[in-house]
This record gives C-alpha cells, sequence and structure tokens, in this order.
C-alpha cells in the first residue's frame, strides 16, 4: 500500500467564530507556490505562507477529518488504498520534495 503524508492546521473563522481544520497534503502535486489542501469546501490549493502561518491543529480537532480522508483513500473507489501518514510539519526534505514538484 503506497502512503502518502498528511498536516492538520487550522484557522479562525470569524464568520463562524470557530476553528476550521484543514488537511495538507506536501506529497501531492500543486502549482507553483501552493499546496494540495483538503477543506470543509472540499480540495483545493493553499499558498505555502497560508499554511505556515495557520496553527497546528491537535488530534482531537482533525479526528473526525482524518476518519473521513481514510474512507477517501480506502480504495473502494477503484483506485489503489493510500495509506495516510499523518506529520507535524513540512521539513527541509519535504520542502525541497515540494520545491521540485513545482519546478516539473
Amino acid at each position: 500500500m503506497e502512503k502518502t503524508k498528511v498536516i492538520f492546521k487550522k484557522e479562525y473563522n470569524p464568520y463562524t467564530k470557530s476553528w476550521d481544520v484543514f488537511a495538507v497534503f506536501p506529497d501531492f502535486k500543486a502549482s507553483y507556490g501552493k499546496l494540495q489542501c483538503f477543506t470543509s469546501e472540499g480540495w483545493t490549493e493553499c499558498s505555502y505562507d497560508y499554511y505556515a502561518t495557520a496553527k497546528r491543529a491537535s488530534p482531537d480537532e482533525y479526528a473526525n477529518t482524518l476518519e473521513y480522508l481514510r474512507k477517501v483513500f480506502d480504495g473502494s473507489d477503484g483506485d489503489d488504498p493510500l495509506e495516510l501518514i499523518v506529520v507535524q510539519k513540512i521539513s527541509t526534505k519535504m520542502y525541497d520534495a515540494i520545491l521540485e514538484n513545482w519546478r516539473s
């Protein structure tokens, strides 16, 4: 089974007065300067700066999103299953790989 990293972050929503959790997929290809993200609105790209300034979400905060994403990538749609590995931040090595993706 293939594996991919996922990072959970949160941002404060002043309209709902609550924290919105989103998932960042540093291994997925995205446009230059962007990262693939999954939010409550669905799939999108977010800027690296947006990722960097958002707060880290706790396991309790991201539990429901992680459970949902595990179902998305479980292979039941006919695609190969993908195991999600939760990491805390983008490491230097991961950032170098992201830069390579942006260049290609």
